[in-house]
């Protein structure tokens, strides 16, 4: 394999839904006995409670992850539900073992002896990310190469979500002669590196009704975040672009006091640091491929 395989069950042992439910009762619990004006009968307290509880959520860190997958096992005991499968990634902070890994930021799976890409202008664009498909090829099929590298204009702390600016460049793997951080021009806004950490799971998009009771139940039935295959978790309206649909890459936002915002950092982020690519607000870039071959991509955000 190419990229670490998530072990999920280790994760649901790290963030049991018993105990996220029992640490919202106790939040709301303080809450009260702080502002009591603020819960005028019992129902303003368990509507609290319900919004503090697990629920949907953009997958980003592997707590993420491992409550929804909780809450859908609990949702599903009874039923067998028909999914779709997905890729979803959640991160390392750092570069990979591996160049061709799915990553964003730090140093792209690209060729020393290849010219930087450029816009039109003659500005150097910036490395945003690279998904490496090596292990997902049950679920994608043959495409035209084995990484597909993302680059673009980077002036502040978020991505402009005008994909007509982007640039892709498929590579194969067995490249030996990669460019080093010398070899890479400066950035102002450059994207830290983290690395993605893979974890086969499913869609459920018919699911809705059985996910019904759970805060943001749509972000349970079909998952937002960096993943290939799968359907399109979408924002905003629905989007008809040709072919199938092959990937997402997610922005990277988390919780200022949330244990493991990444796989090797157990230590919660400081709410101004910048953890990777930012689409607007909280957005996704959608990639599509027609016929084998042509790529048709758009960015939705929140």
């Amino acid at each position: 394999m190419v990229h670490d395989r998530l072990n999920i069950e280790e994760w649901i042992s790290r963030f049991p839904l018993a105990q996220a439910r029992r640490e919202a009762g106790d939040f709301v619990e303080r809450e009260r006995l702080q502002s009591p004006e603020d819960y005028p009968n019992e129902d303003a307290v368990e509507a609290h409670i319900a919004l503090m509880s697990p629920g949907g959520e953009i997958v980003c860190s592997p707590g993420d992850l491992a409550l929804a997958e909780q809450l859908r096992r609990e949702a599903f005991a009874e039923q067998q539900i028909q999914g779709v499968p997905t890729d979803i990634f959640v991160f390392g902070r750092g570069e990979p073992n591996q160049r061709e890994a799915t990553k964003v930021g730090g140093l792209p799976y690209w060729s020393a002896s290849q010219d930087w890409p450029s816009s039109a202008e003659g500005r150097a664009l910036t490395f945003i990310g690279q998904i490496c498909f090596a292990d997902s090829r049950d679920i994608v099929g043959k495409l035209p190469g084995d990484v597909l590298l993302i680059f673009g204009p980077k002036d502040s702390e978020y991505l402009d979500p005008d994909e007509s600016e982007l640039e892709f460049f498929w590579r194969d793997m067995g490249d030996s002669d990669l460019i080093g951080p010398g070899g890479m021009p400066q950035c102002e806004f450059a994207i830290p590196p983290s690395y993605g950490v893979i974890c086969r799971t499913f869609d459920y998009p018919g699911a809705g009704p059985l996910l019904g009771r759970y805060r943001e139940a749509e972000l349970l039935a079909v998952l937002e975040g960096t993943k290939i295959g799968g359907v399109p978790r979408w924002i905003q309206d629905p989007e008809s672009l040709p072919g199938r649909f092959l990937c997402a890459l997610g922005s990277l936002s988390f919780s200022a006091d949330a244990p493991y915002p990444f796989v090797n950092m157990p230590e919660p982020v400081a709410d101004a640091d910048l953890h990777g690519p930012m689409w607007g607000d909280m957005g996704s870039l959608y990639v599509f491929l027609e016929r084998g071959e042509v790529l048709h991509v758009i960015v939705q955000c929140y």
